[in-house]
């Protein structure tokens, strides 16, 4: 499909996929704005960027499982927290 100088909207409740290999080439920008969870589960991930890679969360956890003493911080944090209020 080849729009020159077009514009393609898509609206739906459900989208589905599934192909042997899928690429992009986007030229500029890409934003995702997602409502709920966003899971990728491959073999493998790369990621190569020129500038810095920026990640903002609670927890970066990498290879590891929340444990239970870091579920009890988070849950004094957070009645600390309220006592300051």
């Amino acid at each position: 499909m080849v729009i020159p100088n077009g514009r393609i909207g898509l609206v739906s409740p459900e989208i589905d996929i599934s192909c042997n290999d899928l690429s992009f080439e986007v030229e500029n920008d890409v934003n995702w704005n997602i409502g709920g969870n966003f899971e990728i589960v491959s073999q493998s991930i790369s990621a190569k960027t020129i500038e810095d890679i920026e990640m903002n969360g609670r927890f970066i956890k990498l290879n590891c499982t929340e444990t239970k003493a870091v579920q009890e911080t988070d849950i004094e944090a957070q009645n600390l927290k309220g006592e300051n209020s």
